[in-house]
């Protein structure tokens, strides 16, 4: 799976992304700084699928 793929996903689940932020899941082959980076651009609105699929 690509991170297109799982910020897709965490776009359309917002409650894994709580989960995450809440230290209660964690992104699999992602370091701490990513995955901050991550939760961060999806709560703040800086990533959506419409833009990623469009920049693929």
């Amino acid at each position: 799976m690509n991170i297109q793929n799982v910020i897709a996903y965490l776009v359309k689940n917002p409650s894994v992304v709580n989960e995450l932020d809440l230290g209660n899941a964690s992104l699999i082959h992602t370091d701490e700084e990513t995955m901050k980076a991550i939760i961060q651009g999806i709560k703040k609105g800086q990533m959506s699928a419409d833009y990623i699929w469009y920049y693929k």
